[in-house]
């Protein structure tokens, strides 16, 4: 896999836990959205802080897919696992959707 396909931005704001986490879980869903399409897809994530007073962090993602038609995903959560799983849980169904109403139109 190229790393230049995957953009991350404001990982800057994670531990290197989240941030090792981060990676994994976006490697594994871009191998699996590249079957999709026979070009390669650009990502390109965002990862924000909301409500940093207390000690615990409200998290923003926000994700793009770019390729002959774009797709993209935003989701906030209290943890950044669970919320960028829920933002490519969101990708998911928009990709397989677009696909399966195009395979019934050719039936």
């Amino acid at each position: 896999m190229d790393n230049n396909l995957i953009t991350l931005s404001g990982l800057n704001l994670l531990t290197k836990i989240e941030k090792d986490k981060v990676n994994e879980i976006l490697s594994k869903f871009y191998n699996k959205i590249q079957r999709h399409f026979k070009e390669p897809i650009k990502l390109e994530s965002h990862f924000k802080e909301y409500n940093v007073e207390g000690k615990r962090k409200k998290y923003s993602v926000h994700i793009k897919i770019h390729t002959t038609r774009n797709f993209e995903a935003d989701y906030a959560d209290w943890d950044v696992s669970k919320t960028l799983h829920k933002v490519l849980n969101k990708l998911s169904n928009e990709i397989e959707k677009k696909f399966h109403v195009s395979d019934q139109r050719k039936s």
